[in-house]
């Protein structure tokens, strides 16, 4: 959990710097081991602002190689704490509404949130991962299997087992 106590903050900018294990946050898979993020609160009459930066780390599987890979996800968000009452049927993203007594903001749900959002559609190895070969399933990262992939026979190929399953369903 991330809280921050607001009751008797003073108007202004304020820091805050928060590092841990992601179980503390209780995010899973694909996330692992910890997390470090930095917080601006600029706070002003009724409205605080919080900006986040940061990162988590995160284990997955290659889409190209299959290879387990480690990367740092980025973490980057703001969001407006405000103890106006909202409007009725009004239902802005980033802006949660809190009442005047309340003395903390607790940011693991954003972060949950915004950390699931920032895991890669693409998730690769690196840019320039070659995959594997379509003939052999050789991983072409760590050697060129000499297969000539330009003559490759429709019925031949490791992967066209797949195509039959898919078209099963």
């Amino acid at each position: 959990m991330i809280k921050i106590k607001i009751s008797n903050l003073i108007d202004g900018h304020h820091d805050f710097q928060f590092n841990g294990n992601v179980t503390d946050l209780e995010l899973s898979e694909p996330f692992c081991d910890k997390y470090e993020l930095v917080v601006a609160l600029d706070k002003i009459a009724r409205q605080i602002i919080v900006t986040a930066k940061g990162d988590v780390d995160a284990v997955f599987e290659c889409d190209r190689c299959g290879a387990e890979t480690r990367k740092k996800i980025p973490l980057e968000f703001q969001v407006a704490y405000l103890s106006d009452v909202p409007a009725e049927n009004e239902k802005e993203t980033n802006v949660v509404y809190i009442t005047p007594e309340t003395e903390y903001i607790d940011l693991s749900s954003e972060i949950f949130d915004f950390a699931q959002l920032a895991i890669p559609m693409k998730r690769l190895c690196s840019e320039d991962c070659k995959g594997l070969c379509i003939v052999c399933g050789a991983n072409l990262n760590e050697k060129d299997c000499g297969c000539d992939r330009t003559k490759v026979e429709q019925g031949n190929l490791p992967f066209s087992n797949l195509k039959n399953l898919i078209n099963k369903n």
